[in-house]
């Protein structure tokens, strides 16, 4: 089995990993689920007050 926390209070991140008995299998399921969230992250959208025009 394997756990994954990740938090953050808006300054520091608190994380745990918690991997006793994991299977080669779980590990490649974590790691797809991983890279998806990271993907869902970079794409997120946000307001900037910077704007850039393109003439």
């Amino acid at each position: 089995m394997i756990e994954i926390n990740i938090k953050t209070d808006g300054e520091d991140v608190l994380d745990s990993l918690n991997e006793e008995d994991c299977t080669l299998q779980e590990v490649g399921v974590v790691l797809l689920r991983l890279k998806q969230i990271e993907q869902k992250l970079i794409d997120k959208e946000f307001d900037s007050k910077l704007e850039v025009e393109k003439r």
